[in-house]
């Protein structure tokens, strides 16, 4: 198996979409598929409104990537990745 690399491009707009949504401090989302595309996407946004993220993936080398990624990427929220 390969190493995988996201083709999810950044977003010129996605700062902008953030401060029109409301803040999701306080509570708890549970996203499946978020190794790429929508449910990606879904938990980055969740956890930059600062939601406490479950994500329901199969194990695999790409999900821990992800769960690192959206670590990494500071948010306020947090994520928590459960097989």
């Amino acid at each position: 198996m390969g190493i995988y690399k996201s083709t999810l491009k950044h977003s010129v707009h996605f700062e902008e979409l953030l401060d029109t949504l409301p803040s999701l401090t306080d509570k708890t989302i549970a996203i499946t598929g978020t190794t790429s595309g929508t449910g990606f996407v879904a938990a980055r946004t969740c956890g930059a409104l600062g939601a406490t993220v479950i994500m329901l993936n199969r194990p695999s080398e790409r999900a821990k990537n992800v769960l690192e990624r959206l670590i990494e990427e500071n948010h306020p929220g947090s994520f928590h990745h459960v097989d």
